[in-house]
């Protein structure tokens, strides 16, 4: 079964190690690439997910946590088995859970 990604990361280093490591993996490709983070986010990801519905998104969100939880939130209103996966620092993690009532395991990795 093929991989397919939804990269989505102000950090244009983020989105190369994601293609760096897609190279590796077989089966692997990114089908989109969001590298403004503003509020529309969430729109631009669904519209990828429309062609590719099995694709899981890729969420870097230790730019800005706070927008980035929201976009998270609104994809999975709008698609609950949507896949995902988000990256941020360990401080913005700690303080997202805290004020949210999250389980820091909630993140799949963090820096």
């Amino acid at each position: 079964m093929p991989v397919q990604l939804i990269v989505a990361s102000s950090e244009p280093r983020f989105h190369d190690f994601v293609r760096e490591q897609l190279a590796l993996t077989a089966n692997a490709e990114v089908v989109g690439e969001h590298e403004d983070m503003g509020p529309n986010l969430y729109v631009r990801i669904l519209q990828d997910l429309n062609p590719n519905p099995q694709a899981a998104v890729l969420l870097d969100i230790s730019s800005d946590p706070e927008q980035g939880l929201r976009a998270l939130e609104q994809m999975r209103q709008a698609v609950p088995d949507l896949m995902s996966c988000c990256h941020m620092s360990i401080a913005a993690r700690n303080s997202c859970c805290v004020r949210c009532g999250w389980e820091a395991r909630t993140f799949c990795n963090s820096r």
